[in-house]
């Protein structure tokens, strides 16, 4: 009985672990705060925060509104200067899922977007992407971008030979422990506390 009850424990304590090992949800950077009717282009102060993140660069960052010839379909930032980088930091390490981007100008096109992630054990990794065209398309990040500290990367050359960005989703790489996975936790502890006492007690 007594080495049934351990096991049961010992049991409970794995499955908890595992559980508690879960990555955190993904959260979408939108920009959707900045949606507004007009037809200019406007200034973003940096640092830009959604959910947490930040979004930074040299100068100010740049949005069109929605009657805009250059609004590609959402609120999106693009950089002023092809000389600044736009980086990417969390509150935490974090995993870079995608990014949906654009070309800056209906008649334009854009270089291939280096994006470059710097890892939390040191290091660095990178994927270039390629704009397709006028409005957003989502790109995916490969495997390696997890674990990171800050993603950044150049905007373009000039205007028509540019991107920008929009929807970035990203993931908490720190664990999120559920409600259920506290329980099991708990009862695992308070279940070997138990078999420990009663061991003591009969020797």
């Amino acid at each position: 009985m007594k080495t049934s009850l351990k096991f049961l424990c010992i049991a409970l304590l794995i499955v908890a672990f595992v559980a508690s090992a879960t990555p955190g949800l993904a959260v979408t950077i939108d920009f959707d705060s900045l949606e507004n009717p007009t037809n200019t282009m406007f200034l973003v102060a940096s640092p830009y925060v959604e959910d947490g993140f930040s979004i930074s660069t040299a100068g100010n960052f740049s949005c069109f509104g929605q009657g805009s010839s250059r609004y590609a379909g959402s609120a999106g930032l693009f950089v002023g200067s092809s000389l600044d980088m736009s980086v990417l930091s969390g509150p935490g390490v974090f995993d870079l899922l995608s990014i949906e981007l654009s070309f800056l100008d209906p008649a334009g096109t854009s270089p291939p977007v280096v994006f470059t992630g710097n890892l939390s054990g040191g290091g660095s990794v990178s994927q270039t992407l390629q704009p397709i065209g006028f409005g957003f398309t989502q790109f995916n990040f490969n495997n390696s971008f997890t674990d990171l500290t800050s993603v950044s990367w150049l905007n373009g050359d000039d205007t028509f030979n540019a991107h920008q960005f929009d929807n970035i989703a990203v993931r908490d790489s720190a664990p999120v422990p559920e409600p259920t996975t506290m329980l099991l936790l708990g009862a695992g502890i308070v279940g070997l506390a138990g078999a420990r006492r009663k061991f003591k007690k009969k020797s």
